[in-house]
């Protein structure tokens, strides 16, 4: 009889041996575990414990690929066992199969949310359920370490691509402070000088650079918003509404909007990209207007389930409903005739995506736009700020 993941010359995934541990108070259980693995066609090498504090001092001596965890055990649960587990050793590292006297679906469920791969009632047991259940949680935990590489591996590519994004940001960013203040030098000592098509060349120079700071500082933005995401900390969402609204203050007051704030909910989150995925939101609510109308922007909070949902609402140019996906796209436009560089939603984007959520628009022409995102529900509700 072969395991599943058996193969000649290499019978397990780790290597000719495969290191395994019995964790099981009754002597004559774990006979029966033996004897039920005396057919593979592998060589094991098999280590046991007697009590939950032996076995998680034999997975640091013994280094098991594998565990065959009785469920009661004379001093923790199989549950707390798993739950120890976890502090010590990474999640795909070891192999769990659990095993109880009894079937359990509320104890099996438990097991798999705890870090075990396979769950086996000890009175059905036989040599085949038993191996595949060892082969099973193996694979399982091959994947698991294929993915937490991959996961390591792109974590290193973003955090090169940011710094990349950086240098390149800083060293763009000199030449083209040299042409500006090389232009406005132009026009202070000689503009008097110049015909009407040269003065109109140097703004058109002047304008095009400052362009293309712009759109310098908001890939530099886009990075570090989708790069490594900070630690999180309980923020009032009113205090991050109420900073949004000082630095969009000059905007607001030139178009004579109306910002309402209703009362937001504290959640975990960074500060810095909250703030900043709440001023874009309602930054583009005031500019994306249209001509003759007062801007009205509106802005609330609902609970959905196990996340709060945030809406940001306007009375703007709106935008048609086919093109709603495609607007979070890096460079993505759909109204030319505003000035912009096509990045501040696909930050946004990255921000909710990083707090574990979900940003969408809904919206017709003429009609504005509501902005809803998401993120996990946390903690109280405290008063609100307005403008």
């Amino acid at each position: 009889m072969s395991p599943p993941f058996s193969t000649p010359g290499n019978p397990t995934p780790f290597g000719d041996t495969l290191r395994l541990l019995i964790v099981d108070d009754s002597p004559e259980d774990r006979t029966v575990y033996r004897r039920l693995l005396s057919g593979s066609d592998f060589t094991l090498d098999v280590a046991e414990a007697e009590s939950a504090d032996q076995g998680l001092a034999l997975c640091h001596e013994f280094q098991p690929q594998c565990i065959l965890l009785d469920y009661r055990l004379p001093d923790m649960t199989g549950l707390e066992f798993l739950a120890e587990l976890a502090t010590q050793h990474e999640p795909w590292s070891i192999a769990v199969v659990m095993l109880t006297g009894q079937g359990d679906e509320t104890v099996a469920v438990e097991a798999m949310k705890w870090g075990a791969q396979d769950y086996l009632v000890k009175a059905s047991l036989t040599p085949d359920n038993l191996n595949q259940a060892i082969a099973s949680a193996l694979n399982i935990c091959m994947m698991r370490r294929t993915i937490a590489d991959q996961r390591r591996r792109l974590e290193q590519s973003n955090r090169e691509l940011e710094r990349y994004a950086r240098v390149v940001a800083h060293d763009l960013e000199s030449p083209l402070k040299a042409i500006r203040s090389g232009m406005s030098g132009l026009l202070s000592r000689s503009g008097d000088k110049l015909d009407a098509q040269s003065r109109e060349f140097v703004g058109e120079t002047m304008d095009t650079a400052e362009r293309m700071a712009k759109l310098i500082r908001a890939i530099l933005d886009y990075s570090r918003a989708s790069g490594e995401t900070p630690p999180h900390v309980p923020v009032d969402m009113n205090g991050i509404a109420a900073m949004a609204l000082q630095n969009l203050k000059s905007p607001i007051a030139e178009c004579g909007a109306k910002v309402t704030i209703e009362p937001l909910p504290v959640i975990s989150g960074d500060e810095n990209t909250l703030l900043q995925l709440m001023q874009n939101l309602i930054g583009n609510a005031v500019k994306y207007r249209v001509a003759g109308r007062t801007p009205e922007v509106r802005v609330w909070a609902d609970k959905k389930g196990e996340a709060w949902q945030f809406h940001v609402q306007d009375n703007g140019v709106g935008l048609d409903p086919a093109k709603a996906d495609r607007i979070f796209e890096p460079f993505i436009r759909l109204h030319h005739e505003y000035d912009g560089t096509g990045v501040g939603l696909a930050i946004c984007r990255a921000v909710v995506e990083r707090h574990g959520g979900k940003i969408t628009v809904t919206g017709e022409p003429n009609k504005g736009a509501t902005f809803t995102f998401s993120v996990p529900a946390r903690e109280r509700t405290p008063a609100p700020a307005n403008a």
